[in-house]
């Protein structure tokens, strides 16, 4: 099972375009989140989480340790890479892989001892945050990295990812018998990439999605898989296991997915308009990631341009950027509502009142925050292809 690990050294990178290398064949992408204690060093981990996600590619996000003699710079390095998912994962219902703590950078100014101090006190760190409670830090290290911090014990549970570009399969640290990701070349050219790693996952793809948690509330996570097949105009097709439901709206319908999935013909803005025209006024819902909360379901007197309810769509904040990196501006006052328009700005409309009763009673029966991901086909996609919008 084949995939890729990428930072900023890459640029901006088409999703698009690696989703669709045959020969690549990318499953997952493991993401550089933050290096060290200094947010400088990487500025392209939101971009490439959700535009990841959003053509289908299963993500997860490592650190690049730096070893430090005093342990309240490794809590930096820890409080910084949750922050750097704290943007992107809203901590409800977002399945993603598990962390990675990167192990090569030498021990120059640090005794193997307080190197192998920090590398616990990240992963204590790490594992306590909401966002990966339950599920455990995995090791990327080779052999003679981990033999340079004179093989330290306690570790060999884990899972662990090695690099090797020399010997398939690859030469396992002290410790390990078996290992979980083989990074196999720094030397790949992936669809529009000219170089970055690819790597192996040592099993199924059931087996990786297997991998993948979900943050339902802290303390609390259910293997899940949340990656969505829109490679058709068809019905999205997805395994959700129970209790993470999500929506998923592609121009035309608004599906939602879970153990009793179901389509609403649905429309947001003009049939005319392209990604350029999404802007304060005017045209379709941005593509990305929102939630929406039945709490906040709101009661309306029907209209032409309103139905019987709506609920407020709130981005996440990697979509807020992408709006502004698109549009120049953001986007306010969106909502799922329904209507008997066809389409109406910025909110997604639900075009038949018995669906729209049926949608909005789904959802207050959910009880819980779901996701919303928004991500056009067809003609749609054609439009925003043509007008070069960013996702």
């Amino acid at each position: 099972m084949k995939g890729i690990d990428v930072s900023k050294h890459q640029g901006k990178i088409d999703w698009k375009a690696v989703a669709a290398d045959d020969d690549a064949d990318v499953k997952f992408a493991y993401l550089r989140a933050s290096y060290g204690d200094d947010a400088r060093y990487e500025d392209k981990f939101a971009d490439n989480w959700v535009a990841a996600r959003l053509n289908g590619i299963i993500v997860g996000a490592y650190h690049y340790f730096l070893p430090r003699k005093k342990l309240s710079t490794v809590d930096k390095q820890a409080k910084l890479f949750l922050a750097q998912i704290d943007v992107v994962v809203p901590g409800i219902d977002i399945g993603y892989l598990p962390p990675v703590l990167d192990v090569e950078e030498p021990a120059k100014s640090v005794t193997p001892a307080e190197y192998v101090a920090g590398i616990n006190r990240w992963i204590q760190l790490v594992e306590a945050s909401p966002h990966f409670a339950g599920q455990r830090v995995m090791i990327y290290t080779s052999r003679k990295s981990w033999a340079e911090i004179k093989n330290p014990s306690g570790f060999s549970d884990r899972l662990i990812w090695v690099p090797d570009y020399s010997k398939d399969p690859p030469r396992l640290p002290k410790g390990w018998k078996t290992y979980t990701f083989f990074q196999f070349t720094d030397k790949g050219k992936v669809g529009k990439i000219d170089f970055c790693d690819q790597d192996r996952f040592n099993g199924t793809l059931a087996e990786l999605k297997d991998l993948m948690y979900m943050a339902t509330k802290p303390g609390s996570h259910v293997p899940q898989d949340l990656i969505i097949d829109l490679s058709s105009s068809d019905t999205p097709r997805s395994v959700i296991r129970p209790g993470a439901d999500r929506l998923v709206f592609d121009g035309y319908k608004l599906h939602w997915m879970g153990q009793n999935p179901k389509s609403y013909t649905a429309f947001s803005g003009s049939a005319d308009e392209g990604a350029r025209e999404s802007i304060k006024d005017v045209g379709p819902t941005p593509q990305g990631l929102y939630t929406a909360d039945p709490a906040e379901i709101e009661k309306l007197v029907p209209t032409d341009d309103w139905g019987a309810n709506r609920v407020p769509l709130r981005p996440l904040r990697a979509t807020v950027q992408r709006m502004l990196d698109c549009f120049g501006v953001i986007r306010t006052s969106m909502y799922i509502h329904g209507g008997t328009l066809s389409g109406t700005h910025g909110c997604i409309e639900i075009n038949n009142d018995e669906d729209e009763a049926d949608f909005f009673q789904r959802l207050k029966s959910y009880g819980r925050k779901i996701e919303l991901e928004v991500r056009f086909v067809g003609e749609r996609e054609k439009k925003l292809e043509e007008t070069k919008c960013p996702y």
